[in-house]
């Protein structure tokens, strides 16, 4: 219910942004403190999941934050079917299992439950790989670019399309219509730079986002320095397990 511990936990932090994106969209300019800083707004936060979220709740006439909390528990459930297809498809169902088990225990997975973008996105990052995986290049072209428009990160995902797509190509053996396969994975890649053109039309400035993330949350492209930063800090002081782990996991992933 409404005002319950547990749901305040739910909406914290960034789900209170997407929740207000929802509800009153975009601004239309910069938005200033009262000495004249520029602050973040809800421009730093891509358009995919609040869009669901009120459309979702137009038709269900349910609130924008219980909304949200119940789509990101549906993605999440979705995470756990479709990583368990594709790695079934790429190994077998023992390893499949395994990775949905630490997939779903890893610290970081409490935002499956919270009204974040990511278990959206993760779903149709999996959804675009699978569909990869079964040759069905129109299907990954479209959820890569709806995870482009869900996050940042969707950046990622269209540089593996790509590579699958010129692999693809490579093999006569796929037939003429092995092309189509590029021209889907170079849709996939419009997501990210479609929003944050659109973005810097909206405000004036090419760089616009940019502007608004970093002077939200203090996040700038460093080439990997604040990640550094972070395991060092963490292993020298590190104030909880969540922290220790996130290091540990960053470490293993340096090291493989």
């Amino acid at each position: 219910p409404p005002g319950s511990l547990m749901r305040d936990k739910l909406l914290a932090w960034d789900a209170s942004w997407f929740v207000r994106l929802a509800e009153g969209g975009y601004p239309k300019s910069y938005e200033y403190g009262p000495t004249g800083e520029l602050l973040g707004s809800t421009l730093a936060f891509f358009p995919g999941y609040p869009l669901l979220i009120k459309a979702v709740a137009a038709v269900t006439r349910t609130d924008h934050a219980t909304t949200a909390i119940a789509l990101a528990w549906i993605f999440g459930a979705a995470v756990a079917l479709l990583l368990c297809a594709l790695a079934t498809r790429l190994w077998n169902r023992r390893i499949a299992l395994a990775l949905v088990a630490l997939v779903c225990v890893q610290p970081m997975s409490v935002v499956f439950t919270m009204a974040y973008s990511e278990p959206m996105f993760l779903a149709l990052v999996l959804a675009s790989l699978l569909a990869v995986q079964r040759n069905r290049w129109v299907l990954a072209g479209l959820f890569g670019f709806a995870a482009g428009l869900t996050r940042p990160t969707g950046a990622a995902l269209s540089l593996a399309l790509i590579v699958a797509a010129v692999l693809y190509v490579r093999r006569p053996e796929n037939g003429p219509r092995r092309w189509w396969a590029l021209a889907w994975a170079f849709i996939a890649c419009l997501g990210v730079p479609v929003y944050l053109a659109w973005v810097g039309a909206r405000l004036g400035e090419p760089n616009a986002w940019f502007r608004v993330q970093s002077a939200g949350w203090g996040t700038t492209f460093d080439y990997g320095a604040m990640v550094w930063k972070f395991i060092r800090d963490a292993l020298r002081a590190g104030d909880g397990w969540v922290q220790l782990s996130g290091a540990a996991f960053f470490l293993l992933l340096y090291a493989i």
